[in-house]
């Protein structure tokens, strides 16, 4: 949409990270020819498009400001909101539900895990870099709140990989 091919080709032809993920991608195109299951063979790679496309937006467009960054992350965590206080809603509430993989209505329980997680990062992160106290006491409850979400909806792969990111993330404090 913002055109300017010429330049956007010549930061692509540049970038050794876009050239590395491009032939990832190839390297599934390349085993269809190796494949049994043809049918199943071309399902993978239409599903793989993304680890094609992703890159061709990402390397050739313009880093963020911090500004849209922050209103990126900001509108992630409206959108996590909103989905965990429904699941807990209709779990709790308008159903009883029992069984955890019946607790998220918008994806899988391991992935709602796994967004709550990348959620509750979005906050220290938004946490660390801002100096206002009622955005960093708001930003602490929050992430309170997705901690006691992830508990309350029984997302113990959630939990197992918030283990695993938080001592990556104090060795990289401590580092």
């Amino acid at each position: 949409l913002e055109a300017n091919f010429n330049h956007k080709w010549q930061q692509l032809k540049s970038n050794k990270i876009f050239w590395a993920l491009v032939a990832f991608y190839l390297l599934h195109l390349l085993g269809l020819c190796y494949t049994e299951n043809l049918e199943a063979g071309i399902n993978d790679v239409r599903t793989k498009i993304p680890l094609l496309l992703a890159p061709i937006v990402f390397f050739s467009s313009k880093p963020l400001v911090v500004k849209e960054f922050h209103a990126v992350l900001i509108s992630f965590l409206i959108g996590c909101t909103i989905n965990v206080t429904w699941c807990l809603l209709y779990s709790f509430v308008l159903h009883h539900n029992e069984l955890v993989r019946n607790g998220s209505r918008f994806m899988s329980h391991i992935r709602l895990g796994l967004f709550i997680n990348l959620a509750i990062s979005c906050c220290v992160y938004l946490f660390l870099s801002s100096s206002i106290f009622y955005k960093r006491l708001l930003l602490f409850f929050l992430s309170a709140y997705f901690v006691f979400v992830r508990y309350k909806l029984g997302l113990a792969s959630g939990l197992v990989n918030f283990f695993i990111l938080s001592f990556i993330g104090l060795c990289i404090i401590i580092y």
